[in-house]
């Protein structure tokens, strides 16, 4: 998944992981190994979980409310954890208890804070001009199209910089889809390049645009 990996590992090439995820895993004490896809001999837990779901198939429709969904979810559990594996001739509950020896001890909470909030995160700029962050869409100016900048959120402010860390443009958090940064006029540059054999209609496009997309 990309939240992983940038490149997958196939027969002939190793992966590529994430620059974020990667420094995480330094940072909290392990380090990632990629599997092949649609390989089940090296990652039997995750094909096992496609079993474990086609299973959970028969209860379509046999619940009315969520508590009984939970009793069913429940008892499932119970069920699968003490099957006996055929690669292993263990159950489930038994392996986990061996394992406990072997897991670290979660890293501190300030870790995961430092990387939700602290550390800028990188994204890629759309050819619409503008770079997705936290579900929202915000504008940055348009020579930055198909390149990568990165953002950083402190409180209810959002920072955007480009890949020297330079600061390209803040915004107060906004609950609307799409944000085109008026002051600086980003939406009109991207406009001009649009509208470049009608430079004189540029004015009124975006005004109505942008007074649309004010009501999304």
């Amino acid at each position: 998944m990309k939240t992983v990996v940038d490149r997958s590992r196939t027969q002939f090439g190793k992966p590529v992981y994430h620059e974020r995820f990667f420094e995480f895993s330094k940072d909290s004490g392990f380090l990632p190994r990629s599997c092949l896809a649609y390989r089940p001999q090296t990652k039997g837990k995750v094909e096992s979980v496609a079993n474990l779901m086609n299973r959970l198939k028969v209860y379509n429709n046999e619940f009315d409310t969520l508590d009984d969904l939970d009793e069913i979810i429940r008892k499932f559990n119970e069920e699968i954890n003490n099957e006996v594996s055929q690669a292993t001739n263990k159950t489930p509950r038994e392996l986990f208890d061996e394992e406990q020896k072997y897991l670290n001890p979660l890293p501190k909470q300030d870790i995961f804070i430092d990387y939700l909030n602290l550390r800028p995160i990188k994204r890629k700029v759309t050819t619409d001009s503008m770079v997705s962050i936290e579900g929202r869409k915000y504008s940055v100016p348009p020579q930055y199209i198909n390149n990568f900048v990165f953002y950083q959120t402190r409180n209810d402010l959002i920072d955007i910089y480009d890949e020297n860390h330079i600061l390209i443009c803040s915004y107060n958090k906004s609950e609307k889809m799409l944000n085109y940064h008026k002051e600086s006029q980003h939406y009109k540059e991207i406009a001009k390049v649009a509208f470049k054999n009608h430079p004189n209609i540029i004015e009124k496009v975006c005004e109505l645009n942008l007074s649309m997309y004010d009501k999304l």
